[in-house]
């Protein structure tokens, strides 16, 4: 999406135009192919959590037309642009007939999927980001987006497509546990849970204060109804959560049922980001 950014009185209009296709791929598809050779000396796959609050003076409604205007603005600048491979935005439900453990306290859960470690420190350094972006983050969030990001490396569990549904754990390894037999038993407890869905381990590598978490995990669904039927089972209610609870400190768990808002690549024509949109944006600071 490439965006004009126009002064106007008491804040900045936006104007957005086509969106450049250079990433209009499936980046599942190439990881899902990938033979399990090249899997094994592969890069690990650097993935960002956003963990979100939105501004308080937004409502729910208006938070989520208000975050996807900002990933129009995100995602027309050349210094994130090119390092992005994938975007997934996921709302919250606040619905605790489909988990009832999920939390209200928080609004959505970014999954951006990057190209390099590196650009996982850079994306935050340039002046377009720092002038532009970060005003824009707090007319959106609660605050700077940084103080809520993980970063992850990315462990696919069970392959498949993202669909329009993602039941999503914040977790923290119990301390008696060991970093590596965490990693392996979530990854084993996800991929048994999973039954052909998409069911991703991502594992923290860098953490910002007080969101001291160790793994992000998504099982990705077709519906809420499909998602309910599943976190009710006596296979995920009982043998999954049980086996979580032998390696996590779950008074610390936070669960997210959501939706997927939008997307880039998307997966199908209403989570596309890329169509045209007119906007203004409060400028602040």
């Amino acid at each position: 999406m490439l965006a004009t950014v126009l002064p106007v009185d008491g804040g900045l209009e936006i104007l957005y135009g086509p969106e450049p296709r250079e990433h209009d791929r499936d980046p599942v598809e190439e990881e899902d192919t990938m033979s399990p050779e090249a899997s094994a000396t592969a890069e690990p796959v650097i993935k960002l959590a956003y963990l979100a609050r939105r501004n308080p003076a937004l409502t729910v409604e208006e938070f989520a037309l208000r975050w996807r205007q900002h990933s129009l603005l995100a995602g027309s600048m050349p210094s994130i642009r090119p390092g992005v491979v994938q975007t997934a935005h996921c709302l919250n439900h606040y619905d605790r007939t489909l988990f009832a453990r999920a939390t209200l306290e928080y609004d959505g859960v970014n999954f951006l999927t990057l190209t390099s470690a590196d650009i996982a420190l850079s994306m935050w350094q340039s002046d377009e980001a720092l002038e532009l972006l970060q005003p824009d983050e707090l007319a959106t969030f609660s605050t700077y987006a940084r103080h809520f990001t993980l970063t992850t490396h990315e462990h696919l569990a069970s392959p498949g497509p993202m669909r329009h549904h993602n039941l999503i754990f914040f977790l923290k390894r119990d301390h008696r546990t060991s970093p590596a037999d965490f990693t392996a038993t979530l990854v084993e407890a996800q991929a048994e849970v999973a039954g052909g869905r998409r069911a991703v381990v991502n594992v923290v590598v860098d953490r910002q204060p007080g969101y001291n978490f160790d793994a992000v995990t998504e099982l990705w669904f077709d519906s809420p109804d499909e998602l309910r039927d599943v976190a009710g089972s006596p296979v995920f209610a009982d043998t999954y959560l049980g086996r979580r609870a032998e390696i996590c400190d779950e008074m610390r768990t936070v669960a997210m049922t959501t939706r997927l808002s939008h997307a880039r690549p998307a997966i199908s024509e209403q989570t596309a980001v890329d169509r045209p949109v007119r906007a203004t944006a409060t400028a602040m600071g």
